[in-house]
């Protein structure tokens, strides 16, 4: 009976000792090094956006929020120049593990954004990018954008490449 506990405890130890091996071998380890405004200089030609872009100056954080982001380090915002084009990315890079407290932050000022898009009733062809708005954690990198679906797919695979070559 002794021995059956012993074989049994030995099992779960092994069991569990795989289980935390795949998860530490399997956990992707993104690059930090990079402020955001360089982040985006090397992963910027992944989007297309006919008439070009803006690279919006500091002040548009009081667009996205009045929250005091003291764990904020850089972000850079960048925005279609034409107004009938709803292209739109943030990249934001945080203090370790601050990311989880700025997620929900740009997570409200995009759902907030749809809601006036869809208010408007804008240009049809704007409406996908509407629907695939989205906000991902990179490591350190909170990231959003307003893009098509392929854009979207492009954009957050060049992200993905780049911090973690």
């Amino acid at each position: 009976m002794k021995n059956k506990k012993i074989i049994i405890i030995a099992i779960a130890i092994v069991v569990v000792a795989a289980l935390v091996l795949v998860l530490l071998l399997t956990g992707k380890k993104y690059d930090g090094t990079l402020s955001a405004k360089e982040l985006y200089s090397e992963i910027e030609n992944t989007i297309t956006t006919e008439g070009g872009v803006n690279i919006l100056d500091d002040d548009v954080i009081l667009e996205i929020t009045d929250e005091d982001l003291t764990y904020l380090i850089d972000y850079t915002v960048v925005r279609a120049k034409n107004a009938k084009n709803i292209n739109e990315i943030g990249i934001f890079k945080v203090e370790n593990g601050k990311a989880k407290d700025l997620k929900p932050i740009i997570e409200k000022y995009l759902k907030e954004k749809q809601e006036s898009y869809r208010a408007m009733d804008y240009f049809p062809e704007e409406v996908e990018k509407i629907d695939f708005a989205t906000v991902k954690v990179f490591g350190n990198y909170v990231v959003f954008s307003f893009l098509n679906e392929a854009d979207t797919e492009a954009f957050y695979g060049a992200i993905e490449n780049e911090l973690t070559k």
